[in-house]
């Protein structure tokens, strides 16, 4: 029966989207390790970049110099959830970049939604 009993209220909900077991909940955010070695350089091999993504998709990994320029940016698709690494050797767009203090951001798209997730700027520091 849908009628209230001793005066409670029933509540008729429709709900769309996907279902979820036990603990788990969506994704909103991607986490990010820190990347290691930090200090790196292109001579000792560059550095590894390790995130956590919710299902498949395109991953961006972008640099930044500290005026905001992207000097370096790797693309790599997945197919499936998980905590991937991404190695990068030390080189930039246009080459070895200079020693200093650059900035990087991992980009996700999701496949079946194209859902784009963001993670926030992380240090980097580069030694040649």
């Amino acid at each position: 029966s849908n009628e209230p009993v001793d005066g409670d209220l029933m509540i008729r909900a429709v709900f769309s989207g996907y279902f979820l077991s036990g603990e788990e909940t969506p994704v909103t955010e991607l986490k990010v390790f820190p990347n290691f070695p930090n200090p790196c350089s292109y001579r000792n091999g560059g550095t590894s970049f390790r995130y956590e993504i919710p299902g498949a998709g395109t991953i961006r990994l972008i640099i930044y110099n500290t005026l905001g320029q992207k000097v370096a940016e790797l693309t790599r698709q997945h197919s499936f959830a998980g905590t991937p690494t991404i190695h990068w050797d030390g080189l930039g767009l246009n080459g070895r970049l200079a020693s200093g203090i650059y900035f990087y951001q991992i980009i996700f798209t999701d496949a079946a939604t194209n859902k784009t997730l963001r993670t926030s700027f992380h240090k980097l520091l580069i030694i040649q």
